[in-house]
């Protein structure tokens, strides 16, 4: 099923990282054989919108004017993860900033370097802001403009890649009839709720049984979808997988999380569910070109096109699912939203919640706030 792509076509190849790992990477080669996402090469960089994620990090000390601090307020920096897509010539500079209020200077500024990349590369930027200056935390709570570009003085041009809005909220972890020291000291986080309905199917492309080619050969099927809480809250959650209504494979859930510093339910995680086989079950693979004996038991979704939908279970309830369709050509079926946003490694899904047994959250938080701002246009609930 290996097909060539025409160099007027993009796909993107990613920089291995333990957030990569939990969201999916694959390389030009596996793209090649799955033929997963197409299009158009940029003139220059660009940002994928859905592996960008902001979370605060809290400061006990706040400074209303240099170099006079207090220590009854709390105050907050933000940090930044995200992806940068290819082509990245020599001599770019990548700039981040944060904009609060009707201010016509950034609060914050922050100058990357990356690493030159072909159009198929690419590179990962995490943490960015952290540590930070604790004379430039602030107690704003709203919107907070978030802004990326990208400059080369050698090529003298200046792209826009990315405008986002945070909404960034506060609470108070102690109550302050009780503890009245603590009454103005909050707790800061961006409301990540508008995740919820996002799901990702992507596979271990980099994984083992590599071929001369230099991609897995029998990569697993893997799901992404988030939930509101921490790992201690998730550890039970299990996916199923169904196809043409039969239960064929199950995975446990292995969960990442991005959370306030205190203990709190401001809390997201996003859960990987990987089918690689157990009890009774064969592995899924997306295909299988290693052509030996050795995954009898394996479903193969090339070889099985048709319609599947994945189940997730938490708490013992039904909470999550997942429709996906595997076409006539051995390929999962694209619609097109992961090239809306940039997310050249893996296909973008509408996730139908049953229940939020993951803690009350904004079941509507998707319909403005959908990647900070930028809703994904055609994007609908099941």
């Amino acid at each position: 099923m290996l097909k060539s792509l025409s160099s007027r076509f993009l796909l993107m190849a990613l920089t291995i990282s333990s957030t990569l790992s939990l969201l999916g990477a694959f390389d030009a080669n596996s793209a090649r054989a799955q033929n997963v996402q197409v299009a158009s090469a940029p003139a220059g960089p660009s940002v994928d919108q859905s592996s960008l994620i902001v979370w605060l990090s809290k400061r006990g000390l706040y400074y209303p004017k240099p170099n006079q601090s207090t220590d009854t307020q709390w105050s907050w920096l933000p940090n930044l993860d995200f992806k940068l897509n290819g082509p990245v010539d020599s001599g770019t500079l990548i700039t981040v900033e944060y904009w609060i209020g009707a201010s016509k200077t950034p609060w914050l500024r922050y100058e990357l370097n990356p690493s030159p990349q072909p159009a198929t590369g690419s590179q990962f930027f995490s943490r960015v802001g952290a540590p930070g200056d604790d004379q430039k935390a602030t107690v704003a709570t709203g919107p907070v403009v978030l802004t990326i570009r990208a400059s080369n003085e050698l090529k003298g041009t200046e792209q826009w890649l990315y405008k986002g809005t945070l909404d960034v909220k506060k609470y108070n972890p102690l109550d302050p009839k009780q503890f009245p020291a603590f009454k103005n000291k909050f707790d800061y986080y961006v409301d990540q709720d508008w995740r919820m309905p996002f799901g990702y199917l992507t596979g271990n492309w980099y994984e083992s049984n590599y071929t001369a080619t230099g991609f897995n050969n029998t990569p697993t099927l893997s799901a992404v979808m988030w939930f509101r809480g921490d790992s201690t809250t998730l550890q039970k959650t299990q996916a199923h997988l169904f196809y043409q209504g039969k239960n064929i494979a199950r995975a446990e859930g292995d969960s990442m999380t991005w959370s306030t510093t205190e203990t709190s339910p401001y809390s997201w995680s996003a859960v990987k569910f990987t089918f690689m086989g157990r009890e009774n079950a064969g592995p899924v693979f997306f295909y299988d070109l290693s052509q030996s004996n050795a995954y009898a038991s394996a479903h193969v979704l090339a070889k099985n096109p048709g319609e599947y939908e994945i189940k997730v279970l938490h708490e013992g309830k039904l909470s999550r699912s997942l429709k996906f369709a595997v076409g006539n050509d051995g390929k999962v079926v694209d619609n097109g939203f992961s090239l809306k946003t940039g997310a050249f490694d893996r296909w973008t899904f509408p996730v139908k919640v049953h229940a939020q047994t993951d803690g009350h959250w904004n079941a509507k938080g998707w319909e403005k706030g959908a990647f900070y701002g930028n809703p994904l246009p055609g994007f609908k609930l099941p």
